[in-house]
């Protein structure tokens, strides 16, 4: 996935556009002038924004952190490319249910795109959970700290053992013992195989 171009309606950004050219782009600004807030509007953009959440330990949720200065609702746009597909993700809501209500159409139309689900955006376009993101491609203000996830240490594990984030000689090995356990116990049936 590459994100071309944004325009939000979040925190101090009041219907701003930041357009992105091709490969690496560095965003330099001043302090203050949205720069993490760009970062924050990225992950609501994927992974919504949770409206249940409470202010912890002096850590003020998203839905309040980025809450328009503009008193205007929550909302915004991402203009991508995925899978050689130009699609535009918007995302807007009301105060109770900041960034809910989701839509994906190909860029310049009406037309939606239909393999992108709602609840499973960011799963879909990036391959990985929120949790993921968080702790490995997503760098917030003052959340530099590294923390374990049993998501992205099977992940990272799997990398290092098969070279594929997906296969897991661990899990390999727990199939192949159940397989010889369900063999032993004479559930196994010619040709059955186990994935």
């Amino acid at each position: 996935m590459k994100i071309k171009k944004m325009t939000a309606s979040f925190g101090r950004l009041k219907n701003d556009t930041l357009e992105l050219g091709d490969g690496l782009s560095i965003v330099y600004a001043p302090n203050e002038s949205g720069k993490s807030t760009w970062c924050g509007f990225i992950k609501a953009m994927l992974y919504g924004i949770d409206s249940t959440a409470r202010e912890k330990g002096g850590v003020k949720p998203d839905k309040v952190k980025f809450s328009p200065w503009s008193g205007a609702p929550m909302a915004g746009t991402m203009d991508i490319e995925y899978e050689g597909k130009l699609l535009t993700l918007s995302r807007k809501g009301r105060e109770s249910a900041p960034m809910r209500d989701f839509t994906v159409n190909f860029t310049g139309t009406s037309d939606a795109a239909r393999n992108i689900d709602h609840a499973a955006v960011g799963e879909t376009l990036l391959g990985v959970s929120k949790d993921v993101f968080e702790r490995s491609a997503f760098i917030g203000q003052g959340n530099i700290s590294v923390g374990g996830s049993p998501e992205l240490e099977k992940r990272i594990s799997a990398i290092v053992q098969t070279g594929e984030e997906k296969s897991s000689v661990i899990e390999a090995e727990e199939r192949l013992r159940a397989a010889i356990r369900k063999r032993r116990i004479g559930q196994w049936q010619p040709g059955e195989t186990f994935v």
